[in-house]
């Protein structure tokens, strides 16, 4: 059958696990780059489909309902699915499907993909039936889909907010990478831990030249100083290559224990990750050292690191740069600032905590990319579906 967009056939057949993960994943490119499915029908005309696809499209709708099965139709994973699955594998995707309707909502309207109007508009409506507009398909538009988390009934679209402790509330906003502003450190002495060679203030994830030695530090994954440009060897390591980047969602969780009522934002992968993965970088807003008056000047009593100063390089030029991560391996094992999430930081904020060896991934402090970073890796093989959850420790969260 014709879905403008290639031959079905060219696509393998997958797992009906694989399909749900590729569904995701084929959304999210259309987010990214909506060129390349200008012309993409995922809606041939009724009169088209052979008779058996008619009757698995129909049995289908009564199962996950019209709206889940239209969202997917836009995956080309899915068609292959829907045109070449055995009864076996069909009814078994169907059955991981089912429960997902809010979650693909949520993923689709973020990500502005109107699958109601490209439905309602084709033929196929308006031989079987339309979709009713969605109550969500004029919610407030945010920058970044992570700005938005599904609420603990699986299908109300909430937008997330991050209270100041004097009680206002702001949108949380969704960065790339850290800010340094000056001007949040004019108002607190330089502290001990601060390296005697900087300059107060400084950027805090800048690696800088150490003057005993006259080396950078190293990258922890290609070896070379974090140099400038035209220097002699130098790391060109990019976050883009480093890091996952996975495909996630921000849920509601049940709240803690003795913390009842309370919000309890989470993260829950879409894809599956590999031990040792680097998924992303905690980033946000760096502030003096994270004191009890410090916390209360800028409002962030959750979101906010304890941070490293850079490491200490020895006279071989090899230093601790290698294996940095957590406490172990940093000469200046102090902290000299703070670096606060909770009104501009990325998903990373939402990890929950989970305390020792019930954690699957963990924050470690590197160098990478040319920058001081705290990153987030995966402790073991991680699926589709699953809570990040961190053990953060008396020495991370102030």
């Amino acid at each position: 059958m014709s879905w403008r967009r290639g031959n079905t056939a060219q696509v393998p057949y997958q797992t009906p696990s694989y399909t749900i993960e590729y569904i995701y994943f084929e959304l999210n490119h259309r987010w990214s780059h909506p060129k390349s499915w200008l012309y993409d029908q995922p809606f041939p005309a009724w009169s088209e489909w052979p008779i058996n696809l008619q009757e698995r499209y129909q049995l289908a709708e009564k199962l996950v309902g019209r709206e889940t099965l239209i969202i997917s139709i836009h995956s080309v994973q899915f068609r292959v699915s829907l045109e070449n699955y055995t009864n076996k594998d069909w009814n078994q995707l169907l059955d991981l499907l089912a429960p997902m309707c809010g979650s693909l909502r949520m993923f689709a309207l973020s990500r502005n993909i109107r699958y109601h109007e490209s439905y309602n508009e084709s033929t196929l409506a308006a031989a079987i039936g339309h979709l009713p507009q969605s109550e969500y398909a004029d919610m407030p538009p945010v920058s970044h889909p992570h700005e938005l988390y599904l609420a603990a009934d699986g299908q109300e679209i909430e937008r997330s907010y991050f209270t100041h402790v004097n009680g206002t509330r702001y949108p949380m906003q969704t960065i790339t990478s850290n800010i340094y502003k000056p001007s949040n450190f004019y108002r607190d002495p330089r502290p001990a831990s601060w390296p005697d060679y900087w300059l107060y203030p400084h950027a805090p994830n800048d690696p800088v030249r150490d003057p005993h030695s006259g080396h950078y530090p190293l990258c922890t994954y290609c070896k070379q100083e974090t140099r400038a440009k035209g220097f002699g060897p130098r790391c060109t390591c990019r976050t883009h290559t480093l890091f996952r980047r996975p495909l996630v969602e921000i849920i509601q969780y049940p709240s803690y224990p003795g913390s009842e009522g309370s919000l309890n934002r989470g993260v829950r992968l879409l894809e599956d990750i590999a031990e040792g993965d680097v998924l992303d970088e905690y980033v946000g807003e760096y502030i003096p050292l994270p004191t009890h008056s410090v916390l209360q000047a800028f409002g962030d009593m959750v979101y906010t690191f304890s941070c490293h100063g850079p490491p200490i390089v020895g006279e071989d030029g090899e230093g601790e740069g290698e294996e940095m991560h957590n406490d172990e391996g940093w000469e200046n094992a102090g902290y000299i600032c703070g670096l606060k999430a909770g009104e501009r930081g990325n998903w990373t904020r939402f990890i929950n905590h989970m305390d020792g060896e019930q954690a699957n991934c963990q924050f470690e402090t590197h160098v990478a990319a040319g920058k001081v970073r705290i990153l987030v890796v995966a402790n073991r093989d991680l699926h589709m579906g699953e809570e990040l959850c961190a053990d953060y420790g008396p020495n991370y969260f102030a």
